[in-house]
């Protein structure tokens, strides 16, 4: 049975919140598109990130961090600390932008220092390092 999230006001916003249970999301669309946050309950903690779809991303993040596998080591280390004390803040929903785009409003958000949980200052930078990866990796097939 799922039920309907709760609300909480954020910067004078209502946002929605969903609590985290064992990594499960209970009453949550499948296929919202949106700016998110992670936020451990007990210590204040927070991670922000954006998805085209929130739902799977959020439970992606929470099956390696039960594996000890997430490439994040603050978030990794919170959720050691607090692994049942987790919600997700819905921050905005969005449709029709870009994953370029998308990013850029993420961009907004980690300028912030309350999201003291994020690596990086830029939501652009894992794909960079991901092509700066692919650049060092010389193609075997060329001859």
């Amino acid at each position: 049975m799922s039920r309907k999230p709760n609300r909480v006001k954020i910067n004078g916003i209502y946002r929605q919140i969903y609590y985290i249970n064992d990594g499960i999301l209970d009453g949550m669309d499948e296929k919202m598109a949106g700016i998110y946050v992670l936020a451990c309950i007990k210590s204040g903690s927070m991670y922000v990130g954006s998805s085209s779809n929130i739902r799977s991303r959020v439970m992606s993040h929470f099956r390696k961090l039960k594996k000890g596998s997430h490439t994040n080591y603050k978030l990794s280390k919170a959720y050691s600390q607090y692994p049942s004390r987790w919600a997700l803040i819905v921050m905005e929903t969005v449709s029709g932008l870009t994953q370029t785009e998308t990013y850029r409003l993420e961009n907004a958000y980690l300028k912030r220092p309350e999201y003291d949980l994020n690596i990086d200052r830029s939501a652009f930078a894992p794909f960079k390092r991901w092509k700066d990866r692919q650049m060092e990796t010389p193609n075997n097939n060329q001859r």
